[in-house]
């Protein structure tokens, strides 16, 4: 291995690991943050949110902000080929996989029809998108 082999391979390496850490730290916290707002909201606790949501309620626009940061323009086929993969085939998968388990939840409990049970979650999708 020539010396010209051995910094190219540690050119690579350092390029791969070139991270800014500390936005990293930022978003991680604000992650966990995020998902223990969205625990109050399901607890109906109000000690998070009277008394430490102020602390950090920007944790919304801290990810708009670091998306923007990494924005780059596309080709709007590539840009709408990749939204397709990103975004709708796993909502369409998902979706299909909730309303499958409900149904079959359904049809256990038997406490609905089969057809008024997909036109509530045909409404369910189309009104509030899952």
């Amino acid at each position: 291995m020539t010396v010209a082999d051995r910094t190219s391979k540690r050119n690579s390496i350092v390029t791969m690991t070139k991270r800014a850490v500390h936005l990293d730290a930022v978003g991680g916290l604000l992650i966990v943050w995020m998902i223990l707002v969205h625990i109050q909201s399901l607890t109906q606790s109000v000690l998070i949110r009277n008394r430490y949501m102020p602390l950090l309620f920007c944790f919304m626009a801290w990810f708009f902000f670091k998306a923007g940061m990494f924005f780059r323009e596309k080709p709007l086929r590539e840009e709408l080929k990749g939204i397709w993969k990103r975004l709708l085939l796993p909502y369409i998968f998902f979706s299909v996989i909730g309303v499958l388990c409900g149904f079959v939840i359904e049809c256990v409990l038997g406490t609905e029809s089969i057809p008024h049970y997909l036109l509530r979650s045909a409404g369910q999708v189309v009104r509030w998108g899952g």
